[in-house]
This record gives structure tokens, sequence and C-alpha cells, in this order.
């Protein structure tokens, strides 16, 4: 009977450790229920390693690895392969590298974080703190065990080892010590092998896009791409209306870029060019593929002069040598063809140089003066160009020419003597009843060949083109700052076509041209046939008191 107390006694210390389950023993040839000892800890859930659908790695030796979520509960496994032993470490590396899915930061066990990406979209991760707890980390285990070495663990053929949030945790403490094991309890799921990723066809935003083309309020990227060498260039068509063909969008890429082209006809593009003194680029050459092209990563249905596209959308022409084939293989309703070379934005199309219009001498129609060295002077307005020819001997500045030019030509006159305020022009009988004058708020400037010079005291020399210009109608090809005078001098030219003024008619039809620079001079005064009158005649005399002379082409003292 002692001994029987002290089973019983012994059963009821055991029943503060462990539950009981209900048993059935005899006593004395009595039935009697008495609680036998069962193990009620919690176990650390696994899936048999023939369950795992996603194995990474190669070898002959397996392991399993779980990773335990707390928000949502949920666990996931995948299976590794590899040879003798390894590292925890190694494993979760491997599985990182191939699964694109999941990934770790920093160390999990202390400051990191494990995260993994559901089927629609939710990226799982540590939970928040416990505000009972006050704290939260990943907790590892091997084979149900707390895992002392972390990811250092040694792994060998047929070990588990998981890592799981600590708020998804269910500790056991059967000797009183603090957290002596964890376990989580959610059956995981076997993760599949993530969807196998195509060929993508290679995308630019419209943000990308340097270089836009036509006008209006709707956009569409058009993409030429070429295989040998693998160039891609994008540029940006504008048009107005809420669609336009394909043809329409590549025949105003051509008409704004000159290194572009294309060839086509009916449905078919035959060819798509490009050429820069980088880039002389075909999609013939070389070639043995075919020429296709794609709306939206989409090969299109239609030919290019029936495509229709619309806002944001991108059109993309090459050749399928480049191309990679997506779709299913065995069937042929979903093929297409994505190109990957990545995408260059084309750089806008410099315009131009300008270039400082000339006239040559043999188009000059008006001649002044005589003598054996000849000058052209131009006049550059806001919205034409006049030209006149000058010849002399000796010595002349553009002072003397402008003032030759004013007294053979009633057309023309100028204000200003070292500085030119304004130059005028008016051909009445040319129908002209507004002169031609400086843009109000302008200056003249004043070139000689081209370049700056010294204005009315410029002195010319044979074979010079002297040019007067209203910067209104000239173009700032390079500017300089002067920071002793907080300035900007700007250097302009003047493409506008020069044309040659006629010569004018002083008579109105009525008899012969009375300007001595339009024709022979007649002699000295008094001398046979001259008509000539002497400077001291009374009739200049009387004519010329109250005359403000400006100097001409005489030197009058």
């Amino acid at each position: 009977m002692k001994k029987l107390l002290f089973f019983f006694g012994l059963l009821c210390m055991i029943n503060l450790m462990f539950a009981q389950e209900t048993v059935a023993i005899h006593q004395n040839g009595h039935a009697v229920q008495v609680g036998a000892v069962v193990d009620n800890d919690p176990v650390d859930a696994s899936l048999p390693f023939s369950d795992l659908l996603y194995w990474v790695g190669s070898g002959s030796d397996s392991a399993e690895f779980i990773v335990s979520f707390a928000q949502p509960d949920t666990a996931f496994a995948w299976g590794y392969l590899f040879n003798g032993s390894t590292t925890a470490q190694a494993m979760v590396d491997a599985i990182a590298a191939a699964d694109p899915r999941f990934w770790t930061t920093g160390s999990p066990s202390y400051n990191g974080d494990i995260h993994f990406v559901l089927d629609n979209g939710d990226t799982l991760g540590l939970s928040p703190v416990d505000p009972a707890m006050g704290y939260n980390f990943w907790w590892t285990n091997l084979n149900g065990v707390s895992a002392g070495s972390g990811s250092a663990s040694t792994l060998h053929n047929g070990d588990v080892f998981k890592y799981g949030d600590m708020n998804s945790a269910t500790g056991w403490d059967p000797l009183g010590t603090y957290f002596l094991e964890e376990a989580w309890t959610k059956t995981p799921t076997a993760v599949a092998p993530p969807a196998p990723v195509g060929p993508t066809d290679a995308t630019i935003s419209a943000s990308e896009i340097t270089y836009w083309v036509g006008t209006g309020n709707t956009e569409v990227i058009f993409v030429g791409s070429w295989c040998s060498p693998e160039v891609a260039l994008a540029w940006g068509v504008r048009f107005n209306g809420d669609s336009t063909t394909v043809e329409a969008v590549m025949d105003t890429i051509e008409a704004y870029d000159s290194r572009f082209g294309y060839s086509g006809g009916g449905s078919i593009i035959y060819d798509v060019t490009y050429q820069d003194n980088t880039y002389n680029l075909s999609l013939l050459q070389p070639s043995t593929g075919y020429v296709m092209y794609n709306v939206n990563g989409v090969m299109a249905n239609f030919g290019y002069t029936d495509m229709y596209v619309s806002q944001g959308d991108l059109i993309k022409v090459s050749n399928t040598d480049c191309a990679t084939m997506t779709g299913d293989p065995n069937d042929w309703t979903t093929w297409g063809y994505a190109w990957e070379t990545v995408i260059t934005p084309v750089t806008p199309l410099a315009p131009p140089t300008p270039v400082e219009a000339t006239i040559d001498f043999s188009d000059i129609l008006f001649w002044v003066g005589t003598g054996s060295n000849e000058a052209v002077m131009a006049v550059n307005w806001a919205d034409t160009a006049l030209a006149w020819g000058y010849r002399w001997d000796g010595t002349a500045t553009v002072a003397d020419m402008m003032a030759h030019i004013a007294a053979a030509d009633p057309r023309f006159s100028y204000s200003g003597t070292s500085l030119i305020s304004d130059i005028n022009y008016i051909d009445t009988a040319a129908g002209m009843t507004t002169p031609l004058g400086i843009t109000p708020g302008n200056w003249w400037g004043s070139t000689n060949n081209g370049f700056m010079d010294a204005g009315m005291g410029q002195t010319l020399a044979n074979g010079d083109l002297e040019k007067w210009a209203d910067p209104a109608a000239g173009v700032i090809v390079d500017s300089t700052y002067d920071a002793t005078y907080n300035y900007w001098w700007y250097t302009y030219v003047y493409p506008m076509t020069i044309y040659p003024v006629t010569v004018p008619d002083t008579t109105g039809g009525s008899g012969p041209d009375t300007i001595p620079e339009h024709g022979p001079f007649c002699g000295g005064v008094g001398t046979d046939g001259c008509n000539a009158i002497a400077a001291d005649d009374n009739s200049i005399v009387a004519w010329a008191t109250n005359v403000v002379l400006t100097r001409g082409p005489q030197n009058i003292s």
C-alpha cells in the first residue's frame, strides 16, 4: 500500500509539469481511473521533404528551410540541396539568389528583416513590436531546438532550419528557465517555384525623351531598335487628335530629323535608317530576319499604314534577328517579339550654324564713285537687306562710303556722324510709303567681313563687305561676359539674303540724270561743253547760306 501511495504521489508531481491523459488500471481486481504521462509540449511544425515543391542548389544531401511570419500567421518552406555539410547562411543566400520573392536585410537575428512577397503582391516581414513584450526579433531553431549559432549553424542531411518571428512563437519552459525553447506550430506552405520570367521588351518613359518632334497635345514614343550594332534610339512625337497612324508618326520624325529615314509599302515596313557622326544604321545591314514592329510590347496585328496609336503608346520597330520570341511555342496565336536592347533617347538635331549672308560683287547693280578699289555696303534691316557698290582710289573710310552713297541715291539716308542713330531707305517709285528704319529699342551695329569693326571710322580695303545691321534681324552665336562693366557682349550673325539695289531714277522719267556721280564728269568749270557751276557762284552761295553742310564726297574747307 505504501508503494501504491508513493506511485500516486509521484503522478501528482509529474502532473504539474505535464498534461494528463485518463487511463484505466486495475487494483485488487477493480478498475481504477488514473492519469498517465503525456507530453503536450508544443511541436515545431515542418513539412515532410517529399512535400517540398521548390528545391534550390544541387547535391545528394538535403535540408528544409522555413520562415514563420506573425502577421498574418503564415509559414513557408523551401528545399535546399548540398553535399556533405553547409551552413544555414549559405542556404539562405542560395534561396535569396534563386527566388526573387525572398530576401533578407541586415542581420535578421538582430536588427535586420526577412521578406517574402505573396502572390497578391503583399510583402511580409517582421511584425511590429509587441507592447507587452517590448521588443521583437527573429529567432532560429534547428530541428525544433533553439539554434544558438543562428545562421552560422552547420547543416547536415535531413536537417530543418527555421527563422521565426517571436510574435508567432509558442514558448515552453518545463524547468523554469527563461525562453528555454520556442516553437512555431503553424504548418508551413510549400513554396512553389516562381513563374519563369520571359523576355521583357525594353521601354522608356516620356520623361526621359529629350527630342520631341511635331506639335499637339497627344504624345507617343517611337523607338528604332537595330541589331548590328545593337542600338535602340527613341523620339517623342506630338500630334493633335486622339490617335494617328504609325506611318504618320514616322513621317513626322522624318520631316523634323534629317538623320532618320524609312521605306515601306502597303502594310510592310522595309527598312528604318539612322545616320549621324557615330552611326550608320539600317535594319537590313546585315540581316536574315524580318522587319517587325510592336506597340506597348505587343506585336502589331495591322500594317503600319492602318495601325492607330494614341496617348502614351510606345511603338518599336526592329529586326527579328535581335528579337526574342515570346508566348507559348505551341500556340502561334500568343507569339510575339521582345527587343531587350536598352533604349537611348535621341539627342535633338542641332540647328544648322547660321552663316553670315554675303553678296557677290558681280551681282551689284548700282556702283557709286570711281576708282580701282571696290567695296560693298549692305544694310540689314529687320526684314530687308540691301547692298550698294562703292569704288575709290587712295584711302577711304566707311564714313566716306556712306556719304557718297547718300549723295548718289536719294532713297538712302542716315542720321549721325561718328555714331549712327538710324539708317533709312524709301523707294517711292517702287511704291514704298514707309521708310525702312531701325526697330524701336535697338541700335545699329557694323561689321567688316563678318567681324565687328570701328563703324564710321573703319578704313576700307579692296574687296571688303561692310554691313550695318539691326540686331533684330540677327542670330546670337556667341556671348562674353565683361565682369568689369557688368555687361554681356554678343556676337551676331545675319543670315538674311542680301539683294542689290537698282540704279535710282532721279529724273522721274523727264530727262537726263542730273546727279554727277551717276554719269561721267563733264570737266572743269568754263570748259567747252561743261555746265558745271563755280563753287563761289552766287547761286551756290545764296543757296548754302542757311544750310548746315554735312561733309560729303568733296573736301570743302
